[in-house]
């Protein structure tokens, strides 16, 4: 009984350690944080949104209707690119908010196995007395 004690103690928070170690590797692997800083998908999309801005600007300001036809084209692919990259972003969210959802359970049943155990201990300690 002990020796299993003893075993769980230690490879228990390993098993945690694990989960953790494959969410860090999950996030270097995919980009991580770094897309959701000011130079990742955030950056790009600020950037296409600025874009979109000038060419509605030129739209508006342009009487050539050749010139109107190709801007306005060229805010349709804008556009969907920054729907391309808003998709991007929110399955990128969904998958770390799984991440951390699996490593949080992880760490409640490491949690509630290790004081069941400390509870046995306890019990058992107490018994010989």
């Amino acid at each position: 009984m002990e020796a299993s004690i003893i075993f769980f103690m230690f490879f228990l928070p390993i098993l945690g350690l694990t989960i953790v170690k494959r969410l860090r590797r999950w996030l270097k692997s995919s980009g991580g944080l770094k897309k959701f800083s000011d130079g990742g998908l955030n950056g790009q999309i600020a950037q296409l949104n600025e874009q979109l801005k000038e060419l509605r600007n030129n739209l508006s300001s342009t009487t050539d209707e050749k010139q109107r036809e190709e801007l306005q084209k060229q805010i349709e692919k804008v556009k969907s690119q920054i729907d391309s990259l808003s998709s991007t972003q929110q399955m990128d969210m969904l998958r770390l908010q799984s991440m951390s959802n699996k490593r949080n359970e992880a760490f409640d049943v490491m949690t509630n196995f290790i004081k069941k155990m400390q509870d046995s201990r306890s019990s058992i300690i107490g018994n010989m007395r």
